[in-house]
């Protein structure tokens, strides 16, 4: 199951010839910070030549545009290294 944490009770019961043993317990779930989800971006690019000084091409914020997510909605912050 994905985004299940918190803390439950799990009992073990062992029975033997009439003779049986009970234990609990206590299981803590963390909750996990998922990666972001990068969805890929099929856009079609403009073909560029060497020489050629203008030259019309795409900002990287139009090829990454609402293409990353994050499933834990915190704060997402993208660097071009």
């Amino acid at each position: 199951m994905e985004n299940q944490h918190g803390t439950s009770m799990l009992v073990l019961e062992a029975n033997s010839d009439g003779k049986s043993v009970t234990h609990a317990v206590k299981l803590t779930v963390a909750p996990v910070n998922d990666a972001p989800i990068l969805t890929v971006v099929n856009k079609e690019l403009n073909s560029i030549t060497e020489d050629d000084i203008s030259q019309t091409g795409h900002l990287i914020s139009e090829l990454i545009d609402s293409s990353i997510i994050d499933l834990d909605q915190n704060a997402l912050s993208v660097w071009l290294l």
